[in-house]
């Protein structure tokens, strides 16, 4: 599957991910929306820089997936704490 990433151009996303500062990508799944596919091994990824410009900068494959779920007793706030630095 195919999915387009749209950037914070002000936030310099794009610029962390060229420079691999920037390794992990937090995308919400809504199982309400039909038309909503998770991201899985093997996906390409296609970054804009944001919605107005929508030129084609860098294309990518997805090669790990990491996926929580808000549970009772969990705190997905502390996992997304520890991964701050790569996001």
């Amino acid at each position: 599957m195919n999915h387009l990433v749209f950037l914070d151009t002000h936030a310099g996303e794009l610029e962390k991910i060229l420079s691999g500062v920037k390794t992990i990508l937090v995308k919400e799944f809504d199982p309400a929306q039909i038309t909503a596919h998770p991201v899985i091994l093997d996906d390409s990824l296609y970054f804009l820089r944001d919605q107005d410009e929508c030129t084609l900068r860098v294309k990518a494959t997805v090669v790990h997936v990491l996926f929580f779920t808000n549970r009772v007793g969990e705190d997905l706030s502390h996992i997304l704490k520890e991964l701050q630095p790569r996001l």
